[in-house]
């Protein structure tokens, strides 16, 4: 594919994209990194996209992690206002006859989480000549994000939506930023 905004001068580049290696395990989706790195050559007016046959260099797309992890302040939720311990059960012996049902903790709520979680993304991206098989980039960009928790929001089956939703949005916008300081770091090796 050639962009047909702008046509790359006589000494640009022009480069394939190959499918992406997702090695991350991850079940957040590798398009988003690979979409993006293409869309940023296409806008960048001294490179070319093109399919593999008609290409002078190719492009592989390692990505190794894209992932989620509690970060931020530790919250308690089996303290009470008083700061009294709920984590356990009422005595079921009680002099007063038996506690209600609901003074029991339900074993499916975790009693901890964190008041954030850090989104990461990490990939590889290396650049070959097609003819000479030498490399002419390497580099392994590692970013990573803040997002708050959506614990408290709604049911658990809500809060887990949005979770998604915001984690996926923030792979995405790592991903443009992964994709532009490729394109930008790749113009940098070509010149020297």
């Amino acid at each position: 594919m050639v962009s047909t905004l702008q046509k790359a001068p006589a000494n640009g580049k022009s480069i394939a994209v190959l499918p992406i290696m997702d090695t991350s395990h991850s079940s957040f989706p590798a398009s988003h990194l690979w979409k993006a790195v293409q869309e940023q050559i296409l806008s960048a007016a001294n490179l070319e996209l093109r399919n593999s046959s008609q290409s002078e260099a190719l492009l592989r797309i390692e990505l190794k992690k894209a992932s989620t992890s509690p970060s931020g302040i530790v919250i308690n939720k089996d303290l009470n206002a008083e700061g009294d311990d709920i984590s356990k059960n009422p005595e079921l012996a009680a002099p007063n006859g038996p506690p209600d049902f609901q003074n029991f903790k339900s074993l499916e709520v975790a009693g901890e989480y964190s008041s954030d979680e850090t989104v990461s993304l990490v990939a590889d991206l290396k650049v070959w000549n097609k003819v000479s098989k030498k490399m002419l980039f390497a580099k392994t960009y590692k970013l990573e994000e803040a997002i708050l928790s959506t614990e408290g929001i709604g049911t658990d089956a809500v809060e887990y939506l949005f979770y998604r939703e915001r984690a996926e949005a923030e792979i995405k916008s790592l991903s443009k930023t992964i994709a532009g300081r490729f394109v930008s770091d790749y113009l940098g090796a070509l010149s020297l």
